[in-house]
Formats: structure tokens, C-alpha cells, sequence
């Protein structure tokens, strides 16, 4: 009789040769995330994870998944045909009946193929072209396939909007002005070191009436994310995620942020997840505000970067921010953009638009923004420029730029007042 499984068994040293035959893999699908290799039948899976070579030996750790019932992560020799034959008698005792040496042989050449192999090598010319210029998730702030950053200083509403863009992929609809419905809907992982799920549920409420759509998967995180990535990554596996929330970056870390080899361990943890991602970080103390803390691989890794900045001259009632563009790696920078938040009775909203030039001395505020705030002002109510400078307590001239501005959104009427155009 074939012993239970142990570290010394299922370690053995009694190598596998490389031309052993083994049955087709036959209906066995192989999943890879950051490190872990998941073979599925259907109601079983075989999990394989800390893949290390010694020799001509590969080790992991497995889990048995067979219904409801899971075998203990136990150690394995891949390559060795005495631990892969203790395996499947234990796992036949979990579930007795499917030639399980056949599957666990069947799982290790599928995953010893693909951790040798890599990702296959592919001729650029006969790729598909992209359907844009830019594949972009949720236009204009986050992009698809690839890294987003966006920093800045505390109390810049990073996190509300990160669960607004959240909200957006996960709804397939949008959720606020000037910010397009999402090119890819599904489910979103928001991994968070900071914040509660309570608040970050209240918080994606607000922005959605009261009614946060389903599919944002919400993970708190105690470790640094490199030892949370494969956790994240299996999870991903489980619920079809389509984009991945950070928040945030300083909170996530192994060491120091300075530290060129963490940023860049970071990344590359990120990249074998496979997913969309939006990574929220915070600006130095001392030093270039106009740049993410730490190491320059912080831009470097992501190929979009916003920066977020308060805005003076807010109404009790209104946050305004603006987004600068300091990286884009598939075209010219964006031009600056002013998002507002309005609350009111519990809700909030939100809007996008273009934010005025910088040499605009005149404007105190995003012209975007406060083309919202007037916008809001004169629903069925004329205003005149002075009326409307005393209730916005905006000054009266970025009051009348933004009107003579946007003459598709304004008209002026009788006496002075303004009105939106119908």
C-alpha cells in the first residue's frame, strides 16, 4: 500500500523522464496567474504554485480542489513519478473513481510545459491590429491591458475615484459625465491596504444613487503585494476580473518605495496577473510634486500617469480636482482635465471636462469644472454673471470666460441673464 502523502515522499529524487509517455490531456484547461497554475476537470482542479527548480527537479506546492472537499497543500516533485503516483492516491480517496495518476500526470506535463516554455514567442507582423490607436478601458483615464497610475497628494479623492472607474467596469455603463462607458465590462478586484469594504461600499454607493452595481470583489490586504499577488491572481482566475484596483501602492510594499528592484518587483507581479490595472500612489513630501514617490520606475512601469491636484476656491458642496497627464506612452500627453464631485443629499455626482490652460491666470478653478457647477446653477433658473459669481463664489470674469466659452452649452438672454441652451 501506497503511503498518505508527505514532504519526503512527494519530494522524491527518482527523476521523470523526459520522453515517459502519459495519457492526452483530454478535457483538462490550464489557467497561469502571477506564479500560480490551476488544472482544471470539470468539478476538480489541481493548483500548483512556488514553482522552484533544483537540479533538473521542479518543485511546487499542490492543492487537490475535488467537489467541496480539498486535499492539504502538500510539497511536490513534479518530475517524480513515485510523488506524482502518492498524490493521486490520496486525492482517489477524496473522490474515489476517475483515473487520478492519469490527471496528475496529465497536470504536471501541462504545467512543467508551461513554466519552462514561458509565454510562446510570436511574430509581430502576424498579430491583429488594435481597434484603436490606444486600447483604451475606460476613456480618457485608464487604459486597457496595461498599467494606469494615479497620485497624489492626501485628500485629492484618489480612492472615490478609483471606485468611481471601478464602478464604471463593472456597471459596463458610465458613471459620470465626460467619462465614457468602459470598452470591456466585467468584474473588478479592488485590493485594498488602507480603507474598510464598508466605506469603500458607502463610497461606490453614492456614486451610483444608492445602488453600487455587482462584480466590484472587494480584497483587503495585510502583506505586500508581491506576497498577495497570487492570492489575487486566483481569485481573478475564479471570478473572470477583468481589471485590477491597488490602493494603495505605498501601503503594498516589501521595502523601501525608493527602491528601484521593490518598484520593479512590483511591476512584474502585476504583469503575470494579466489584467488591466489601476495602481493609486501619493507624492513625495520634499522633493518633485509633479512625480510619484519613490523610484522613477513608478513611471517608468505604468504606461498612463495622472496626477491629482486640490483645486482652490471650492464650494462647501463641490470638490474639484485637476488631472494632469506627466506619461502616455501611446501618443502625445492629454491635455489637463478638471473632475469635479458634487454632494448632495447623500449622493454624489461626478464630472469630466477639460480644465482650463494653465496660463489662465483668471480662472480660480478647472473651466471644466466650474462649466458644471454653472451648468447646475441655471437648470430653469436664468442667471445673471453677477448672480451667478456670488452663488458659485467664483469670480465674475471665469464666470463670463466659461459662458462665452462653451456657446453650445450657454445662451444669453433678456436682461443680462443666462441660460442653458436647449
Amino acid at each position: 500500500m501506497i503511503a498518505e502523502p508527505t514532504a519526503d515522499l512527494l519530494a522524491g529524487d527518482a527523476p521523470w523522464p523526459d520522453d515517459a509517455e502519459s495519457p492526452a490531456a483530454g478535457d483538462a484547461t490550464l489557467q497561469r496567474s502571477a506564479g500560480l497554475y490551476r488544472v482544471n476537470w470539470p468539478g476538480m482542479a489541481l493548483e500548483f504554485r512556488a514553482l522552484d527548480t533544483s537540479g533538473h527537479a521542479v518543485y511546487a506546492l499542490a492543492v487537490a480542489h475535488a467537489g467541496d472537499r480539498v486535499l492539504p497543500e502538500t510539497s511536490l516533485n513534479l518530475t517524480n513519478d513515485k510523488a506524482r503516483q502518492a498524490l493521486a492516491v490520496a486525492i482517489e480517496r477524496l473522490r474515489p473513481g476517475p483515473d487520478w495518476r492519469a490527471r496528475v500526470d496529465d497536470a504536471a506535463r501541462l504545467v512543467l510545459g508551461a513554466y519552462r516554455e514561458g509565454e510562446p514567442a510570436v511574430d509581430l507582423a502576424e498579430l491583429p491590429q488594435a481597434i484603436a490607436s490606444e486600447p483604451w478601458l475606460v476613456a480618457p483615464l485608464l487604459v486597457r491591458d496595461e498599467p494606469t497610475i494615479l497620485y497624489g497628494d492626501g485628500g485629492t479623492h484618489k480612492s472615490r475615484t478609483a471606485l468611481l472607474l471601478a464602478g464604471t467596469v463593472a456597471a459596463g455603463r458610465s458613471l459620470a459625465l465626460g467619462i465614457e462607458a468602459p470598452t470591456l465590462a466585467g468584474c473588478v478586484i479592488y485590493a485594498d491596504w488602507e480603507q474598510t469594504a464598508r466605506v469603500a461600499r458607502d463610497r461606490l454607493a453614492d456614486l451610483c444613487d444608492g445602488r453600487p452595481p455587482s462584480g466590484v470583489v472587494y480584497v483587503r490586504c495585510a502583506r505586500p503585494f508581491v506576497h498577495e499577488a497570487e492570492r489575487l491572481g486566483r481569485i481573478a482566475m475564479d471570478s473572470g476580473a477583468v481589471l485590477l484596483v491597488l490602493d494603495s501602492v505605498g501601503f503594498g510594499l516589501a521595502g523601501s518605495g525608493n527602491d528601484d528592484d521593490v518598484a520593479a518587483s512590483y511591476f512584474r507581479e502585476l504583469r503575470g496577473l494579466g489584467l488591466s490595472s489601476l495602481l493609486i500612489h501619493h507624492t513625495p513630501k520634499t522633493g518633485d510634486p509633479t512625480r510619484p514617490f519613490g523610484s522613477a520606475y513608478w513611471t517608468n512601469g505604468a504606461r498612463l500617469a495622472w496626477q491629482m491636484q486640490a483645486t482652490a476656491g471650492t464650494a462647501r458642496d463641490c470638490a474639484l480636482v485637476t488631472l494632469t497627464c506627466r506619461k502616455r506612452n501611446d501618443g502625445p500627453l492629454l491635455s489637463p482635465k478638471g473632475l469635479s464631485y458634487t454632494f448632495a443629499d447623500g449622493r454624489v455626482s461626478a464630472f469630466l471636462g477639460d480644465a482650463a490652460p494653465p496660463d489662465d491666470a483668471d480662472m480660480d478653478r478647472t473651466a471644466g469644472n466650474l462649466r458644471h457647477l454653472i451648468r447646475r446653477a441655471l437648470n430653469g433658473r436664468p442667471r445673471t454673471v453677477a448672480e451667478l459669481s456670488t452663488e458659485l463664489d467664483a469670480k465674475p470674469s471665469s464666470v463670463r470666460t466659461v459662458l462665452n466659452r462653451y456657446p453650445d452649452t450657454f445662451t444669453h438672454g433678456e436682461g443680462g441673464q443666462w441660460e442653458v441652451r436647449a
